[in-house]
C-alpha cells in the first residue's frame, strides 16, 4: 500500500478482490480511494453506474482465444494428437473453465473468469498429455492467493445464521451446477465433437439460470440484502479486523467483496464456479469445528427430502 501511495509512476491503480477497509486520519497509507461493488451497474440497483464495468476481465471469448492459441500452437504433443482428439480437447477444457472459473459478474457483463487462475491452468498444460491428465478439484488457484484467516473468528451466538447462510449458498450452487450438466446451451455442446466461435459466442450470451426460489426463499433474500445493500457500508476501523469474532452476517459481507459470493442477479447472491465452492466448503468445515456444530452443510437439505445419513 505504501508503494501505492509514494510512487511517481502510479497516477491511478485498480484494486480487485480486497476488503473495503479503510484507515482513517494522517497515517493513512491509501488516500483518495473510490470503490465499486461487483452488482454496481445492475439495473434496479442504487448504484446504477458502473464505468469499470468494461474494463478488467477474461471473457468467455478471451478464454476460448487463448485455449485455441495454446493447443494450436503451444502444446508439446499436439503433433501425435488426431484433430478430432484436439477439438474435443478443447472442448472439454472450456467446460472445465467455465465450471471451475467462471461465474464472475461486474454490472451488466456476465461469465466473468479468474484471469489468475485461466492463465495458471494454461500454464500447467505443458505438463498435461491428455484430458484424464486434468485435475481441477486439485488446482487451488484461488486460495493460493489468500488466506481465510481473517473472517474465521465467528461469534459462537452467530453459528447457526453461518451454518444456515452457508447451506443456502452450497445448495442452490449444487442445484445450478446439476443444470448446466444436463440442460441449457452448455450441457447441449457437449454431445459434440467440437466448439466453434459461434457456439461460444452463444453460451457468453446466455444469463445464469434462474431458479424459483424455493430453497429457503427467506434466506436468500436476507443474503442479497446484506451483500448488497449493505455494501455501501465501510469499515473505517481496521484494528479489530482478524481480532474480535465477527457476526455472521459480517463475515458473508466480507466473502462478498472478496469475491467468494458474488450477485447473480440484482436481489439474488450466490458462488461463482465449483473452485470457490470447494474453498467455502473448507472454510466452513473449519469454523464448523472450532464452534462444534455439523459439518454437513447438506444435513438439513437431507432430511426435508427424507434421506438420513444412514442411507448415504
Amino acid at each position: 500500500m505504501l508503494d501505492l501511495k509514494i510512487s511517481l509512476r502510479k497516477p491511478k491503480g485498480i484494486l480487485v478482490g480486497v476488503f473495503d477497509v479503510r484507515c482513517v486520519g494522517l497515517g493513512s497509507g491509501l488516500n483518495n480511494v473510490e470503490s465499486y461493488m461487483a452488482h454496481s451497474g445492475f439495473a434496479g440497483t442504487r448504484l446504477t453506474e458502473n464505468p469499470f464495468q468494461l474494463a478488467f476481465r477474461f471473457t468467455i471469448h478471451d478464454v476460448w482465444g487463448l485455449i485455441n492459441d495454446y493447443v494450436d500452437n503451444r502444446w508439446p504433443y499436439r503433433v501425435t494428437t488426431t484433430r478430432l482428439e484436439l477439438g474435443r480437447f478443447k472442448r472439454d477444457l472450456l467446460v472445465g473453465c467455465i465450471q471451475y472459473f467462471d461465474g464472475y459478474r461486474i454490472g451488466q457483463v456476465h461469465h466473468v473468469f479468474n484471469p489468475y487462475a485461466i492463465l495458471s491452468l494454461i500454464c500447467e498444460l505443458g505438463s498435461i498429455k491428455s484430458l484424464a491428465d486434468v485435475d481441477y478439484s486439485s488446482y487451488t488457484f484461488w486460495t493460493d492467493t489468500g488466506s481465510m484467516k481473517v473472517v474465521e473468528m465467528i461469534k459462537a451466538s452467530s453459528a447457526q445464521d453461518l451454518r444456515r447462510y452457508c447451506e443456502y449458498l452450497s445448495s442452490s450452487f449444487l442445484r445450478q451446477s446439476e443444470y448446466r450438466q444436463h440442460q441449457g446451451l452448455l450441457a447441449e455442446h457437449m454431445l459434440l465433437d467440437f466448439i466453434d466461435d459461434a457456439a461460444v459466442g452463444s453460451i457468453g450470451n446466455q444469463e445464469q439460470p434462474q431458479f424459483s426460489p424455493d430453497i429457503d426463499k427467506e434466506t436468500g433474500e436476507e443474503l442479497a440484502d446484506i451483500c448488497m445493500i449493505r455494501s455501501g457500508d465501510r469499515f473505517h476501523d481496521m484494528q479489530s479486523l482478524g481480532r474480535e469474532p465477527f457476526q455472521a452476517s459480517t463475515v458473508m459481507h466480507l466473502l462478498y467483496q472478496a469475491g467468494y459470493i458474488v450477485p447473480i442477479a440484482k436481489d439474488r447472491v450466490g458462488i461463482p464456479n465449483s473452485e470457490v465452492h470447494m474453498a467455502l466448503e473448507q472454510f466452513y468445515e473449519r469454523v464448523a469445528t472450532q464452534l462444534k456444530i455439523s459439518t454437513n452443510l447438506l444435513e438439513s437439505i437431507h432430511e426435508q427430502m427424507g434421506i438420513y445419513k444412514c442411507d448415504l
